[in-house]
């Protein structure tokens, strides 16, 4: 993958794919994790924002993953 690839938006080696790429940023509980897949026209990144929703503001057992799609006919997806 070039880059100038649309998908590669990070300009990093990190994670990629031919349809989207995946990074974390951060450390502990303080972290951002971005999915991006390719657009339906293949010329810009889509993304998805995932978010971890603990049991307690400190930490403690994983409850739910929220996927924010930033699409208006599903704009998130849970799980757990």
């Amino acid at each position: 993958m070039g880059y100038d690839a649309p998908a590669r938006w990070w300009r990093s080696s990190r994670f990629l794919a031919e349809k989207g790429m995946g990074i974390t940023v951060g450390v502990n509980l303080e972290v951002e994790e971005k999915l991006s897949l390719l657009a339906p026209d293949g010329q810009a990144p889509h993304f998805i924002t995932l978010e971890r929703r603990w049991e307690r503001n400190d930490g403690g057992a994983l409850v739910a993953m929220v996927a924010h799609t930033g699409d208006p006919a599903l704009p998130t997806v849970a799980m757990g």
